[in-house]
């Protein structure tokens, strides 16, 4: 049961990543937000 937990977790880490780097590739204003909010640009 543990080793299936783990192995859900994992994928849905992966799936997370994976939706948030669609969205910050595929829209401009969120990658200027990022870069606001890590100080990247004034």
């Amino acid at each position: 049961m543990k080793g299936e937990n783990r192995a859900l977790r994992l994928e849905q880490k992966i799936i997370f990543l994976i939706l948030a780097s669609i969205i910050l590739l595929t829209n401009p204003r969120a990658l200027e937000l990022i870069a606001r909010l890590f100080g990247l640009v004034k």
